[in-house]
């Protein structure tokens, strides 16, 4: 995600941590971003499920106490 959101545009709100954090779901089969929090597909923001299929696998990151 970090080359979108660098790029800035509809995704620039993310760079935001905790928005990015607190607002990550899966709707539609793929990742999403529910900014109001309704589950209303059209007022998310998403990537095309392609994109993350043809996308690197990063490990995750072991989450400290």
């Amino acid at each position: 995600m970090k080359p979108l959101i660098e790029k800035g545009g509809v995704f620039e709100v993310l760079k935001d941590k905790n928005i990015f954090r607190e607002t990550l779901t899966v709707i539609g089969y793929t990742a999403a971003w529910d900014l109001e929090g309704n589950r209303d597909e059209s007022k998310c923001i998403d990537i095309d499920p392609f994109e993350l299929f043809n996308s690197p696998v990063v490990p995750d990151i072991p989450e400290t106490c």
